[in-house]
């Protein structure tokens, strides 16, 4: 009753933190509770997070549309943006579409446009929804999530692991179809993890690469603000074709519709994006675990207006982009210095 008591006082001081798993506890409560009981609960968060983001928890909201700078990209290849990382490129981004799509990037340039696509051979694009990248001893990587399972059915999920293409680092803008300038990646050069979530299946979106960790965390996607966090172990440098993982719970979050997320590789500061929102999480002391981060009051980030927010990522420099499904292509930014005053207040908030 004590716990019970501390968590329900943490929950209207922060009602977006997020509660560690306890897989035991949990099943225990969804066995001997009853419908009525789990109504009231979710009822109970979701008033509470409503509460925090349209009644104003913190002071100030960041990301005012004066302060996102938008910008349009036509390629007619691309219709439903779900995904988007930087490449190992300065200013060249990757991107793909969402279900429906075959197995292909597209490298975008913000201000120029499409420079050409990547094709993975043998590989099937069931519901892609994020894609990641990173540098490992000198080399690298491009991680693509097939994650998305609306109707969470899907016994296992996917993530597919390969040497960034080399080709791409000399493409450069031209007035010619994204198509007709193709490279391959061979299935045998590719990497699949096949990740299985110990709490059973799950629609998930969201996804950020910690390679200097080990790990991929994820976030699923519900309209009820009551989602897991969850844990993916990985080495970065394994080359082996075929690899079979889990994906452990490691927190409650109590965030709707998550659509993605992003890791700041120097700071480890979290980002957990929405439709409407993004949620900005500052990294504590150095032995600080994601749950304890996680359990900080973030500081939000209002988004633009656009069609479908499905993509977020930090660039090199620090900026936040966002993509959103559609054709065109959408993508804003907003600068490394409204970032910073995001983060000072969320550290301002959680002395």
């Amino acid at each position: 009753m004590r716990n019970k008591i501390e968590n329900m006082i943490r929950f209207m001081k922060n009602p977006i933190s997020c509660r560690r798993y306890d897989a035991q506890s949990d099943a225990n409560a969804s066995v001997s509770g009853n419908l009525m009981v789990s109504l009231a609960r979710w009822a109970f968060v979701t008033l509470g997070w409503c509460g925090y983001v349209y009644l104003g928890a913190s002071a100030e909201i960041w990301g005012q549309d004066s302060q996102w700078k938008s910008m349009v990209v036509q390629d007619q290849e691309i219709t439903e943006s779900s995904g988007l990382t930087e490449s190992s490129r300065a200013g060249v981004f990757w991107t793909h579409n969402d279900s429906g799509d075959r197995a292909r990037l597209f490298a975008v340039q913000p201000d120029s446009g499409t420079l050409g696509q990547v094709s993975l051979q043998g590989i099937e694009a069931v519901d892609w929804e994020a894609i990641g990248a990173y540098s490992w001893k000198g080399q690298d990587w491009i991680v693509v999530a097939d994650c998305g399972d609306n109707q969470a059915k899907r016994t296992s999920v996917m993530f597919y692991k390969f040497v960034e293409p080399e080709d791409f680092q000399n493409w450069i803008p031209e007035n010619v179809p994204s198509a007709q300038r193709t490279a391959i990646v061979a299935r045998q050069e590719i990497q699949q993890i096949e990740v299985t979530f110990d709490d059973g299946p799950r629609d998930c979106e969201a996804i950020a690469i910690d390679a200097a960790s080990s790990r991929i965390l994820m976030v699923a996607k519900s309209l009820i603000p009551s989602v897991g966090v969850y844990e993916v172990r990985f080495d970065p440098s394994d080359i082996s074709r075929i690899v079979h993982t889990k994906a452990r719970r490691i927190c409650t979050l109590n965030i709707p519709m998550a659509t993605d997320m992003a890791i700041d590789k120097e700071t480890r500061d979290i980002i957990v994006a929405g439709y409407f929102h993004a949620f900005y999480f500052p990294s504590g002391a150095p032995n600080d675990s994601t749950v304890d981060q996680m359990q900080r009051l973030p500081s939000r980030i209002e988004m633009p207006r656009m069609k479908q927010i499905e993509a977020c990522t930090l660039d090199r420099e620090g900026n936040l982009w966002i993509s959103s499904e559609g054709n065109p292509l959408e993508l804003a930014k907003l600068n490394r210095e409204s970032i910073e005053k995001v983060k000072q207040q969320a550290l301002n908030q959680n002395p």
